[in-house]
């Protein structure tokens, strides 16, 4: 099976057989849909996966490079992103960037990256913070494709999931088949009224995310 390219550690390249020492955050980037007949994944041990956006929806680009910058800015500042102050933004009801967090042992969609075709390129350059705040260097890898057919989520887990990792999908999670999508608009004053696709044929509404969007942290996936 091809393997997930990393944007992150000084440029492109398949990842790095050993984990380095310390926290490391992987972020997938690019295009995300599941299909059914991929079934689910697991995360591993030592986990925590965290999605962007909830299933069937299609995130907004600027939502994506925004918690990219927030994630990777608190690392470059010797600020840890998840204890410290940017998750609890990220979260909070005047950014809703978080839908759920899913501990190690979930089951979750196995969800496909695709090519991040279209989409603006993200800071590859090693993103490492070694301050005396940190026992151990904190860092972030960009992870991509460049597999037309995508790369299953548990192909990334797999390959990214050392214990301790901090993984999260920042892409859409739309369904193939599905009759109907969720469009995030976020800041972009687009359509309010829902429209059909004229590629997939689904029905997408356009809409804004709620205060409550943020689910918690979750042990199985529900569809809600």
């Amino acid at each position: 099976m091809p393997r997930p390219r990393s944007q992150s550690l000084g440029g492109s390249g398949s990842g790095p057989a050993v984990k380095p020492a310390g926290l490391t955050t992987a972020i997938f980037y690019g295009h995300g849909r599941y299909r059914e007949s991929d079934g689910y994944a697991v995360v591993p041990g030592g986990c925590n996966l965290f999605f962007c956006a909830k299933h069937v929806e299609e995130i907004a680009v600027t939502r994506m490079t925004h918690i990219w910058g927030m994630i990777s800015e608190a690392i470059e500042d010797g600020v840890d992103w998840l204890t410290g102050g940017p998750f609890a933004k990220m979260k909070s009801s005047d950014y809703c960037h978080v839908r759920q967090v899913f501990a190690d042992g979930a089951s979750v969609p196995n969800y496909r990256l695709f090519p991040p075709d279209g989409l603006p390129s993200l800071n590859s350059t090693n993103i490492v913070s070694t301050t005396q705040d940190f026992k151990s260097p904190m860092r972030v890898n960009v992870i991509t494709t460049d597999q037309e057919d995508g790369v299953t989520l548990k192909s990334l887990l797999r390959a990214h999931g050392g214990y301790g990792s901090r993984l999260v999908w920042i892409c859409c999670r739309a369904i193939d088949g599905s009759k109907e999508s969720l469009l995030d608009l976020y800041d972009f004053r687009g359509p309010t009224e829902p429209f059909e696709d004229e590629n997939t044929g689904q029905t997408v509404t356009p809409y804004y995310r709620k205060p409550d969007y943020y689910r918690g942290v979750a042990n199985q996936f529900r569809a809600r």
